[in-house]
C-alpha cells in the first residue's frame, strides 16, 4: 500500500521542470540555427533532456496505476 505521496508529488514537479528545460533547449536550437551555428551539441543535449522527461512521466504513470489499484 502506498501511503506517502511525497515522492509522487516530487516526481511531478521534476517532470514539469524537465518540460520547461526541454522547451528552453528547443528555443536555443532555433536561435542557433537562425545564427547559422552548429546545433549538434545542443540537439544531443535535447535528446538527453527528453529521455529524462520521459523517465519522469513513466514513473508518475506507474505510481498513478499503483495508487489506483489500491
Amino acid at each position: 500500500m502506498v501511503t506517502d505521496f511525497g515522492h509522487l508529488s516530487k516526481a511531478r514537479c521534476l517532470a514539469e521542470e524537465a518540460q520547461r528545460i526541454v522547451w528552453e533547449q528547443k528555443g536555443r536550437i532555433i536561435r542557433l540555427r537562425a545564427a547559422s551555428r552548429d546545433t549538434w551539441d545542443a540537439e544531443r543535449i535535447l535528446r538527453l533532456l527528453e529521455a529524462n522527461l520521459q523517465t519522469f512521466r513513466e514513473y508518475t504513470l506507474e505510481c498513478d496505476h499503483l495508487i489506483a489499484a489500491e
